[in-house]
């Protein structure tokens, strides 16, 4: 595993630390000629820094690599890594034209775009192209695409995440670090480890200068090139027939920016769906996670290293993902799962926030419910294809004809929810009927596409038949079943998030509920789905049931029984008391009202009931 080490033990060293020395001196260099061209960057209100900054200095770390990256492949006569600098730097001569000329004169959003795909194209004219999914050939008509949607995504991800003092520079010198270290894990050739080690020389370079307080930026001049080649390395690399694992290793490299780029998409569009008057997905804001930690920490050192600690984090993900590649690769896929989840929990606050506006209020917009519809069916066909990849692969069955063997065995689930209308099911608020329809047409489409498979795909290993439809369809109808689930629960937990965050701005009201019972729930659902102006935080609650004393309910902790009820109110200083038991006695009102008088707590009712409109009766 480590046999890259012992064949180039000093090229790992020294030519790192030749670009690192040269990147030193150019960056000194840019600081003082760039502000003469005009490259500067200035002060406003969504920017960190306070002074006037020199900017387009990742020419240094472009001319660093290049210039490292040339005498590296003239000394070692490699044909292979001469393929790759020559083939990369074709598109990169692109990229850097465009940030250069973005530094100096700030193009417009969707020029840079066009640009950008125009350097994916170019990408994919060199050969590093997204052939493979795992050991599934892509068409061109998919792999082009799919090549220019890569590369502009990981682009922009390191230029959206280059807002603070030391951040872009720094996540580049990890990600190349890790890059070559898990492209020497698994037996990459010493020259693509020496390239990605050269890179992560010329940032540490960089570095020196960038980091708080800076005295120079990269500029999209630096940022996109950082992106484009951890997009060209992952292609070129890892762009081959591959685990599920090689696949994750590119994507792990640039985590964070990638991290940084997802919820900005989804903020943005969130934000147009909701007010289609505000700023496009293309317009910056204040809202990236270099912003968010920044206001956490006020420091713009501080903030710096959180991410690269949350960088390192995701890297250890990588590696214990290879650690049980060939041992248990589902626990290293469980928790990496986990981590994210984790993580978005922990940041993604305004992106569920604003998702639980959009779940609110777009449902009454039939454009907005299309789109949310739209996506179930789009995640189903995705789920179905990775059962279809994970069965063949457990079962070590080739490839070949997939897509007319997929057709055939998939195509009826999508197909009979369609014709039954279950796709006009809004999951996010579904119950047990549809859960009960959902089972019962996903078990009459695994049964008609086993039948439809079994009799038109006659070049499949019969022996192995049986096995794989089985497979097939327990993966099949879990993922299915799970989807739904998760959606079910991101309903109810995003509603949450909505009431619990509240209106900005707006003093929380503590709330104690009293009563445990179905009516509490009943409250809860209520109060998460009506618009007030009234911010409320739940406390827990007080019930007399012995059964309950300690637990959790509805996801409130009981805090203790009615005769509690005034070491309660003064321990956790509550606002407001809801009744949410069906009965009280005139007694015990009286007795609660009492008690929340004397506190200064208000009290209030919830009652749910069915009142009659008019006197006529049915007979």
């Amino acid at each position: 595993m480590f046999e890259f080490l012992k064949a180039s033990v000093y090229a790992l060293i020294i030519y790192p630390g030749i670009a690192c020395i040269l990147s030193l001196v150019l960056t000194r260099l840019c600081i003082g000629l760039l502000p003469r061209a005009g490259f500067v960057d200035m002060p406003d209100a969504r920017r960190v820094h306070r002074k006037p900054t020199p900017r387009g200095g990742g020419i240094a770390i472009i001319a660093a690599f290049f210039l490292t990256s040339v005498l590296y492949v003239e000394r070692h006569a490699s044909a292979q890594m001469g393929g790759f600098v020559a083939g990369f730097a074709l598109p990169a001569f692109v990229i850097v034209v465009c940030g250069l000329l973005d530094d100096r004169f700030s193009l417009a959003s969707r020029t840079k775009l066009v640009i950008q795909i125009l350097a994916g194209v170019l990408v994919w004219v060199v050969g590093a192209r997204l052939k493979f999914i795992l050991s599934v050939e892509l068409p061109d008509y998919l792999a082009l695409p799919l090549t220019v949607l890569w590369v502009v995504t990981i682009v922009n991800a390191f230029n959206l995440i280059d807002g603070m003092d030391g951040v872009a520079a720094g996540l580049g010198f990890l990600s190349a670090v890790c890059l070559g270290l898990w492209g020497g894990l698994q037996n990459s050739s010493a020259g693509l480890v020496a390239i990605a080690f050269i890179l992560a020389g010329s940032c540490a370079g960089f570095l020196r200068y960038n980091f708080s307080p800076a005295s120079i930026f990269m500029g999209d001049t630096g940022s996109m090139f950082l992106g484009l080649f951890f997009a060209y390395a992952g292609l070129t690399c890892f762009g081959k027939p591959a685990t599920l694992t090689s696949l994750l290793i590119p994507v792990l490299a640039v985590g964070v920016p990638l991290f940084d780029v997802a919820l900005a998409f989804w903020r943005r569009l969130v934000r147009k769906l909701l007010d289609p008057s505000s700023s496009g997905i293309m317009t910056a804001d204040m809202f990236h996670l270099h912003h968010r930690i920044l206001k956490q920490v006020s420091s713009q050192r501080k903030a710096a290293i959180r991410i690269y600690l949350l960088a390192c984090l995701l890297a250890g993900m990588g590696f214990v993902v290879l650690l049980f590649e060939q041992t248990i690769p589902a626990l290293g896929y469980m928790a990496l799962l986990l981590i994210l989840l984790l993580v978005v929990r922990r940041i993604a606050g305004v992106e569920l926030y604003d998702s639980a506006r959009l779940l609110k209020e777009g449902i009454s917009r039939p454009r907005k419910l299309l789109l949310i519809l739209l996506a179930v069916p789009a995640v189903d066909l995705l789920v179905l294809f990775v059962a279809d990849l994970a069965a063949r692969r457990l079962l070590h069955i080739g490839f070949h004809e997939f897509w007319y063997d997929f057709v055939c065995i998939a195509a009826p689930i999508p197909l009979l929810f369609l014709i039954s209308g279950s796709y006009r099911v809004l999951w996010l608020r579904a119950g047990y009927e549809e859960f009960r329809q959902a089972a019962e047409l996903t078990l009459t489409g695994l049964i008609i596409g086993s039948c439809l498979f079994a009799f038109f795909c006659d070049k499949f290993d019969r022996e192995q038949l049986p096995a794989y439809l089985v497979l097939f369809s327990l993966l099949a109808a879990f993922g299915i079943g799970f989807v739904r689930f998760v959606l079910v629960y991101l309903g109810m937990r995003m509603m949450w998030q909505l009431r619990q965050t509240g209106v900005p701005g707006v003093r929380n009201t503590r709330v104690l509920l009293y009563g445990g019972g179905l009516n509490a729930t009943l409250y809860l659902n209520y109060v998460s789905g009506c618009a007030t102006s009234e911010n409320m935080s739940f406390i827990g609650i007080v019930d007399d049931d012995p059964a309950l004393a300690g637990m959790r309910v509805f996801g409130l902790p009981v805090l203790g029984f009615s005769a509690d009820l005034e070491r309660i109110l003064a321990r956790y200083s509550i606002d407001k008391i809801v009744l949410t038991v069906r009965r009280t006695s005139p007694e015990r009102e009286a007795h609660v009202l009492s008690i929340a008088e004397r506190a200064g707590v208000s009290l209030c009712r919830f009652q749910a009931e069915e009142l009659r409109i008019g006197d006529f009766r049915v007979e």
